[in-house]
């Protein structure tokens, strides 16, 4: 895997926020994309969806890639993306540059398998996450046959969702269509997990949650992405042990 591709100016009309490409070789190539985050606010229905003419800088310091993207007046993002030991690591700050608190608000971090073959699953048959202690493989999604698209949640105890219950902390992964590979995806501030599996956007997410904050104050968070050999059994145990210390 090469860790990532810095983002080049002509990719920036695909999303409005920070966008990271890896590119992973497993028995083809797979290029997986890393938006951070897609959204920010109160999701699902205050959202606030990042323009594309905001001002976003993207730097290297040593192997880290540095990105930030500024709403005067508003917010600051900072994202940080590693590599990792078959994956990356990530940290995403939100500075507060206004006069009044934000609201306690979720970023919405992308990780998008569209044009990755080996892994998008338009059925929904090996996508995953923890729930009771075990993995578990999430149920068949909910339908927007009007629009041809089709999405996942695991929020129980929200009757709406009931047949994916609530995960036991903010993980999801996907498993390679020949299972051989897995993908791992969470973050330490994270309390769901959802995704869409409709072939233009086959992502997975667990975003991360924040509280309300002061003027002039950061909050941030870490997330990892594991891109590895193996079972969604050693995934999780290895999101278990390095990432949540267990």
């Amino acid at each position: 895997m090469k860790p990532f591709k810095t983002p080049a100016s002509f990719l920036a009309p695909i999303r409005a926020s920070h966008l990271i490409q890896l590119d992973v070789y497993t028995n083809t190539r797979n290029f997986i994309h890393i938006w951070l985050p897609e959204v920010y606010g109160k999701c699902p229905n205050e959202c606030s969806v990042l323009d594309r003419t905001e001002d976003r800088r993207f730097h290297m310091e040593g192997d880290t890639l540095v990105t930030t993207l500024t709403r005067p007046g508003s917010f600051e993002f900072h994202g940080e993306v590693c590599p990792i030991e078959d994956g990356v690591g990530m940290r995403l700050s939100v500075t507060n540059l206004s006069t009044e608190y934000l609201s306690e608000s979720i970023a919405g971090v992308c990780v998008q398998f569209a044009a990755a073959v080996s892994f998008t699953d338009t059925e929904l048959e090996r996508y995953f996450y923890v729930h009771a202690g075990q993995v578990n493989y999430i149920k068949p999604p909910y339908q927007d046959y009007e629009n041809g698209h089709a999405w996942f949640w695991g929020t129980a105890p929200n009757e709406t969702f009931a047949h994916n219950p609530k995960p036991d902390f903010g993980f999801v992964g996907l498993a390679s269509a020949d299972g051989k590979w897995v993908v791992g995806h969470g973050w330490d501030a994270s309390r769901v997990i959802c995704g869409n599996c409709h072939p233009s956007v086959s992502c997975i997410h667990a975003d991360p949650f924040f509280e309300s904050i002061a003027p002039g104050e950061t909050a941030s968070t870490a997330g990892v992405l594991y891109i590895m050999e193996g079972s969604p059994e050693s995934c999780v145990e290895r999101f278990r042990c390095e990432f949540r210390g267990e």
